[in-house]
């Protein structure tokens, strides 16, 4: 015990330096700076009292100038959803963590009417600090929101419809209320409840957590309100639309006779094939060829085939056909016949025959 205390205050003084020296070396490593970021500025209705509209957000600004002040390497690091780059510093090569910086409107204290509102900034780390922010509040006007209920309508696209016979569509809930300014809110016409995308189904379906979207006579989305709830369940009977169709089919030969014999001739039975279907696929289907395989063939044969079909077509009698392949001799090599070239010559082929010589 006495070797321990024995000069404790040198050894304190040691400690001391110790310290101190490696937090020198520590800084010269990583010394405190300050980067300037770029940051959106957020602001959410929700955030809103209830009722209470901001009826020129368009002046509000698109971004907030943030200066933090830290260690070197951790403003390096910042590149939250918001920095799309992060800080490069010179000689540095940056190795980027997400770490969001955030700058938003304080709703906490409002009234009706213009005021100030200030602007939140989280850095979210507690080795950074936030030293300047410009601006630092923001001057909007609040007013008490118009509202209407409006029944909600499903809505099916185009392209389902030409495909699906939908009927008793029903939404919960079936109405909703619509606020906001009272000149946007007389612009809304509808309530729409859209449904894009339907899987190959029959019956009753629900489609649930479908977003609600408010739109004027013309169809054209009314942004600038809010629908409470926003978000409906749809139940409706489907059933896909199928449509008969009378296709041609095409067969085709694979591979080569054995030597000395040909292929003359490819007989389907039937020639056409009546398909059922979905009318969006029938309409891609112009004919359907069948790969025949004559791979040293030396006769003549009659098999049965498989139609290659879509997934969602089927055969209305089968998709099963009967071919024949008629397979023949090559002919022998015909005797050339002899062409007399005007002057005595004849020519048999490719060789030309003198005429004999005359009498003396």
């Amino acid at each position: 015990m006495k070797t321990f205390t024995n000069n404790w205050n040198l050894k304190l003084t040691a400690l001391v330096l110790a310290v101190a020296l490696w937090s020198h070396v520590k800084s010269q490593d990583n010394p405190l700076v300050t980067a300037t970021f770029k940051v959106n500025l957020h602001f959410d209705r929700a955030d809103l009292p209830k009722k209470m509209i901001i009826t020129d957000s368009s002046k509000i600004p698109q971004f907030v100038t943030v200066t933090l002040y830290g260690p070197r390497l951790t403003l390096r690091d910042y590149q939250g959803p918001e920095l799309p780059e992060a800080l490069q510093l010179p000689g540095e090569t940056a190795n980027p963590v997400s770490r969001e910086l955030k700058a938003s409107l304080d709703f906490s204290d409002v009234k009706r009417g213009e005021q100030n509102l200030p602007v939140r900034v989280d850095a979210q780390s507690s080795d950074v600090q936030v030293i300047a922010y410009k601006p630092s509040d923001v001057v909007v006007t609040l007013d008490q929101a118009a509202a209407a209920p409006f029944t909600v309508e499903p809505q099916f696209s185009p392209a389902l419809l030409s495909t699906f016979n939908i009927s008793h569509a029903i939404a919960q809930p079936a109405t909703v209320e619509v606020s906001g300014p009272s000149d946007e809110l007389n612009r809304v016409a509808h309530v729409r409840a859209r449904i894009r995308g339907i899987k190959s189904v029959s019956g009753s379906v629900q489609f649930a957590k479908v977003t609600l979207v408010a739109t004027t006579t013309d169809g054209d989305i009314v942004n600038n309100v809010l629908i409470e709830p926003d978000t409906a369940t749809v139940t409706a009977v489907v059933h896909e639309i199928r449509e008969s169709k009378s296709v041609p089919l095409k067969a085709r030969g694979v591979g080569y006779p054995a030597s000395g014999f040909q292929l003359e001739k490819l007989e389907l039975m039937p020639d056409h094939l009546t398909v059922v279907g979905p009318p969006r696929t029938l309409n891609s289907i112009a004919s359907i060829s069948l790969p025949i395989d004559i791979q040293d063939a030396n006769a003549t044969f009659s098999r049965r085939v498989d139609v290659p079909l879509p997934s969602d077509v089927t055969a209305q009698k089968g998709a099963t056909v009967t071919v024949r392949a008629l397979i023949g001799r090559v002919p022998a090599q015909a005797e050339p016949p002899q062409v007399d070239d005007g002057g005595g010559a004849q020519t048999r082929g490719n060789a030309l025959t003198l005429p004999p010589p005359a009498a003396n």
